[in-house]
């Protein structure tokens, strides 16, 4: 939305739509949701089912992995990330100088 607005050159939109390398913006904002969404949510009823409903609190080794689970949930949401600032910069350098790209073009080693 804030390129639609002017302020990034060129828009995700164009990005998007033009494929090749802008690509994998879509595809790391996909990740970010199923990730950094979802996944953390579920992550969340699962600790709070096991340790309120069940009334069995994490311990020693258990709490160990559980923290480790979270911290490594948290690496994977800005890997998703790191995605889609790649996808973005790709897709933006593919693009025509007349859009506001960096008219680059894909090198696929057929000659």
């Amino acid at each position: 939305m804030v390129g639609q607005l002017g302020f990034l050159r060129p828009e995700v939109s164009r990005v998007i739509a033009f494929g090749s390398a802008g690509t994998w913006f879509t595809v790391g904002y996909t990740t970010y949701l199923i990730v950094g969404v979802v996944a953390m949510a579920v992550t969340a009823l699962f600790y709070h089912y096991i340790e309120n409903v069940l009334g069995k609190p994490y311990t020693g080794i258990a709490n160990t992995f559980a923290w480790l689970h979270l911290v490594l949930m948290n690496v994977g949401v800005v890997g998703a990330t790191w995605m889609m600032i790649g996808g973005y910069q790709g897709g933006a350098a593919m693009l025509p100088p007349a859009v506001g790209g960096g008219g680059m073009e894909r090198d696929d080693g057929a000659r």
